[in-house]
């Protein structure tokens, strides 16, 4: 009788303790399904992405070379890409997650009379505006203006969209032309942007960019207007 007594008090505390240690392994069990199921990094990170569109008109690769020459002094001027990456970054300030950055570095054989070393600095990223949620843009830093970034080519068909953090302020798609001519070239599919409010001599107000040949034509705050005469692109 005291043998059975102790048999059905061991079962009872067995009983007790697996009931209580039930929710805590259905708990771990639980989380972990749900760790291995819903929350992987993948899906969690929005991904944006520079679109092929805007890449066709505007990114390069080392050994891509344009000639240029002003319409009024007849002056010569020479880009060469020198040296071109691809990354995924991460702002929090313009950005909610990752995105593309693309991006290629540019001598000026105008610019290498005064400093051998300046370059054009290019971005391609998607970026975030008043207006519109997302969309690509090309972004440039003038070497004779180091301390703002210019907006020349917007991927949108909006007439005007404004960027209060940057100069200029403002982007407007003028025209797309299926077709147009530019010095003694014909170029298709050809995007005109005006950029707005520039009050800058070295700074670009009109371009002119024909998809995988790159800046056709572009007219500075000064006037002088610039236009291709032949180049040979790597994309």
């Amino acid at each position: 009788m005291v043998y059975l007594e102790r048999v059905q008090k061991i079962n009872l505390a067995n009983t007790r303790t697996k009931l209580l240690r039930m929710p805590l392994v259905m708990a771990l069990f639980i989380g972990a399904t749900i760790s291995l199921s819903g929350c992987s990094p993948s899906e969690d990170i929005n991904h944006e992405k520079v679109d092929e569109e805007t890449k066709s008109y505007t990114f390069f690769k080392s050994g891509s070379q344009w000639v240029y020459r002003e319409s009024s002094s007849l002056q010569i001027d020479t880009l060469n890409v020198f040296n071109h990456s691809f990354h995924v970054a991460y702002d929090k300030e313009f950005h909610k997650n990752e995105y593309d950055n693309y991006s290629y570095q540019v001598r000026s054989s105008l610019f290498k009379q005064v400093d051998s070393n300046a370059s054009i600095d290019v971005w391609i990223q998607p970026f975030f505006s008043d207006q519109l949620e997302e969309h690509s843009v090309a972004r440039f830093k003038n070497p004779t203006f180091p301390l703002f970034e210019e907006i020349q080519y917007a991927g949108f068909t909006d007439t005007s969209v404004k960027y209060p953090l940057l100069i200029p302020e403002s982007i407007r798609l003028k025209n797309i032309y299926d077709s147009l001519v530019v010095g003694d070239s014909l170029y298709f599919s050809v995007k005109h942007f005006i950029i707005e409010d520039i009050k800058h001599a070295t700074l670009t107000k009109e371009v002119y960019w024909a998809k995988g040949v790159g800046k056709i034509r572009y007219i500075l705050g000064n006037g002088q207007d610039w236009n291709l005469i032949s180049h040979n692109v790597n994309q």
